[in-house]
């Protein structure tokens, strides 16, 4: 580990609080700078980061695949999405994990270009139908199975008493989504998905 100035001054510190005795507790040296770290990334963030009526935490994230630049993503807790902003700048890992709820607000961003108000209000109604504030919402894409579509769909019309026609139209918009993070992503392992068989195998017989 390459010392910097705050790791020094910590070490310091540490000794002459323990009567000259230098102990050097290089966890608690690695943790403080890590809190350092994260409070700074943060306080660089140039988006607001606020909390919803359905007490979700929301934030933006820069997204050059965006036509506005930028993304929308939320957690359930506030921890969980500083903790995902800290690993969005500083790159942390090779794939980037998306959930279904992000994925589904970017195929909007496009979509809703391409379309008229009244479709428009469609889908945000639809949204809040099927999908806000829902646990499948908040899976990555990467984890969504045949399985997981299936019991969601179950649920979905039983929970909320859907007819035919509501439950096709669940259905192809978790088909778009998943469609459109597949087209928009040049490198497919950016997200996550794998080679192969993937999660579209289900969605596109």
């Amino acid at each position: 580990m390459i010392l910097d100035d705050e790791v020094i001054i910590c070490i310091v510190l540490n000794a002459y609080n323990s009567s000259h005795v230098v102990i050097i507790n290089v966890a608690s040296v690695e943790e403080k700078l890590e809190m350092k770290q994260k409070e700074r990334i943060l306080n660089q963030h140039p988006y607001s980061i606020w909390k919803g009526k359905n007490e979700y935490w929301y934030t933006y994230l820069p997204d050059s695949d965006s036509p506005n630049g930028r993304n929308l993503v939320r957690r359930k807790k506030k921890e969980s999405l500083e903790g995902y902003i800290v690993e969005f700048y500083c790159g942390i890992g090779d794939k980037k994990v998306i959930m279904f709820d992000e994925m589904y607000f970017k195929w909007r961003n496009v979509q809703d270009q391409l379309v008229s108000d009244n479709t428009i209000t469609k889908y945000d109604s639809d949204y809040k139908r099927y999908f806000k504030d829902e646990e499948f919402s908040d899976t990555p894409i990467t984890e969504i199975t045949e399985e997981t579509v299936k019991v969601f769909i179950c649920q979905s019309v039983k929970k909320k008493k859907l007819c035919k026609q509501a439950c096709k139209t669940l259905y192809g918009d978790i088909n778009n989504v998943i469609r459109s993070a597949m087209i928009q992503v040049h490198n497919r392992q950016s997200y996550g998905i794998p080679e192969g068989k993937n999660v579209l195998s289900v969605l596109s017989r």
